[in-house]
């Protein structure tokens, strides 16, 4: 089966119908929660159709289509803080409507609980760390030039960025000869290029995740 998968073959999307995965000593007993806690990516799930998802015969056919929703081409990154901050916002504003949408006998605790949960999802969000010994940690440090751990003890990142009060130590000054500095355009590129610009510690914070 695994090599029709990795050929792109076809596969029965029943056939775990025909096998039980022995579990006698797993923590989740129950059946649902054991199969379904098996799937990757399921948050995905909130971008399916309330009829894709009845459609589902099992945890495979629901893993397809959570496959599908992942290879979406994904959005661009927004080209600057401000853009990025807008999209931010309209992406909440339509979150809040889609729970306003909801049936009037939905519970108002309900509802302040799934208002809260985008923020609560950021807030636990953890990234899987390697430790010292590990394929994973030598692997990065060979990609990346710097230990995982290399700036663990770094309390402030002094490291300088481009802003409109020192943007003549980032620009040349036969390019500023040209530019009209005092201008919003000016202004709005400089944001851009301070957004793109990483330091050393942002950079390893990006290879991190």
């Amino acid at each position: 089966m695994l090599n029709r998968l990795a050929d792109g073959r076809p596969v029965d999307s029943k056939f775990a119908s025909r096998f039980r995965i022995r579990r006698d000593t797993h923590k989740d007993k129950n059946e649902l929660f054991y199969q379904y806690g098996k799937l990757h990516g399921l948050e995905n799930i909130v971008y399916l159709s309330q009829e894709q998802i009845q459609a589902c015969n099992g945890p495979w056919e629901l893993q397809v289509l959570l496959n599908e929703v992942n290879d979406l081409p994904k959005p661009l990154p927004s080209q600057s803080f401000d853009k990025l901050v807008e999209r931010v916002h309209q992406s909440m504003q339509s979150y809040k409507g889609a729970i306003d949408s909801y049936p009037k006998d939905f519970q108002p605790s309900d509802k302040k609980k799934m208002l809260a949960l985008p923020f609560l999802m950021q807030k636990t969000t953890e990234l899987p760390e390697p430790k010292k010994g590990q394929k994973e940690w030598n692997l990065f440090t060979t990609l990346y030039g710097k230990d995982y751990d290399h700036f663990n003890d770094l309390i402030f990142d002094q490291e300088e960025k481009i802003t409109e009060f020192n943007y003549e130590k980032f620009i040349p000054k036969h390019l500023l000869a040209n530019m009209d500095t005092q201008s919003a355009e000016f202004k709005t590129f400089v944001k851009a290029l301070n957004m793109n610009m990483l330091t050393d510690y942002e950079q390893h914070l990006a290879n991190q995740s």
